[in-house]
């Protein structure tokens, strides 16, 4: 049976270049099948730019679906938090796998392949993500733990590497593959501005779905540029979503890196 796959990509102003190397970097490592779902928080229309990259990629199983492209959900920007879940409300029960990727994340040859080791491997785990490095290659990352301290919720870099994987309670929206139970339909994305991946932590964790087993011989390229304009760290965007949090999961939590 063929695996059905999604990949949902938040954007927004400033970021239309980056947001086509992420997309041609999934049509040129991504052999299967799959859509692309993105979500755009309110920079100009992206579907004619990103259909006609489609054209030429000269891939007839692939697929593109622009959310908001026209202000047909909001007219306010959302976020990353906001954009994903609107994202994951449009893709809930139409595929086995959902790929959650910023849109400057950019997978490397053979990164869907490990992901997949890694799903067979560990056959009753549900997320799962992957190494990452700057362009340059000089740092490499691998999912996090999560730990309560008090009432504060760190996340706590892991440090040891166990052949080609690794079990974290964390990894980033910006980069993770949902199977199995992530995607059924108790789950949801939690929609905040900003926090996102501390709520979807907290929403996972709520609905006794724990571990994140990341396949540390995939790799993604995280090339992150600066986005002024969509002040995702402003102090009103977080206390807005720490009191999202304390309401959705009757904690108080003050949330750092």
């Amino acid at each position: 049976m063929n695996t059905r796959i999604g990949v949902m990509i938040p954007t927004t102003l400033g970021r239309e270049k980056t947001l086509e190397w992420t997309i041609l970097h999934l049509l040129n490592y991504l052999k299967k099948p799959f859509t692309v779902y993105v979500y755009n928080d309110i920079t100009s229309p992206l579907s004619v730019r990103l259909t006609r990259i489609m054209k030429s990629s000269k891939r007839n199983d692939v697929d593109i679906i622009v959310l908001n492209d026209r202000r047909e959900i909001n007219t306010e920007r959302v976020g990353a938090g906001g954009s994903r879940h609107y994202l994951f409300q449009a893709m809930k029960g139409k595929y086995d796998v959902i790929i959650s990727l910023d849109d400057d994340m950019q997978i490397t040859p053979h990164w869907f392949e490990h992901i997949e080791e890694a799903m067979n491997y560990y056959p009753h785990h549900s997320v799962f993500s992957s190494g990452m490095k700057r362009p340059g290659g000089a740092e490499m990352i691998f999912g996090a733990k999560m730990e309560f301290e008090g009432n504060s919720l760190i996340r706590k870099r892991l440090r040891t590497v166990y052949r080609n994987f690794q079990i974290a309670d964390w990894g980033p929206l910006g980069c993770l593959v949902l199977c199995r139970k992530a995607i059924e339909p108790i789950i949801n994305f939690p929609k905040v501005y900003t926090l996102d991946d501390e709520a979807f932590f907290l929403e996972l964790k709520n609905k006794n779905i724990h571990q994140t087993i990341v396949a540390t011989n995939a790799i993604a390229i995280h090339c992150p540029i600066p986005t002024p304009s969509s002040n995702q760290r402003s102090n009103d965007w977080v206390s807005h979503s720490q009191q999202y949090l304390e309401s959705a999961y009757q904690i108080t939590v003050k949330l750092k890196n």
